[in-house]
């Protein structure tokens, strides 16, 4: 959760400069970085930037599991948003 906000504050930060600054600042960062967590998450990230989209590979298990939930929804056998909600408000209160 402290991820999703921090990278949220800081996109908006980021959104206000120029994307040379950016690109300085993060070449200046990375440099100064030695938690080898944080160096695996950029690089990650990087990666998966310029990486070609390529379809999934799915496992047999995944692609019966699928298959059933698609069943499922045309069996009508599912909640809408609201009735999850609902329930949910429900859960909380026990």
């Amino acid at each position: 959760m402290f991820h999703k906000v921090y990278l949220d504050l800081l996109k908006q930060k980021i959104m206000l400069q120029p994307i040379f600054e950016i690109r300085q600042h993060l070449h200046e960062s990375i440099e100064n970085i030695d938690d080898a967590d944080v160096l695996k998450v950029m690089k990650e990230i990087a990666d998966h930037r310029y990486d070609v989209v390529s379809e999934p590979q799915l496992s047999e298990y995944q692609i019966n599991r699928m298959a059933a939930s698609k069943q499922q929804i045309v069996d009508g056998n599912f909640y809408t948003d609201a009735q999850a909600k609902e329930l949910f408000a429900k859960w909380l209160q026990k």
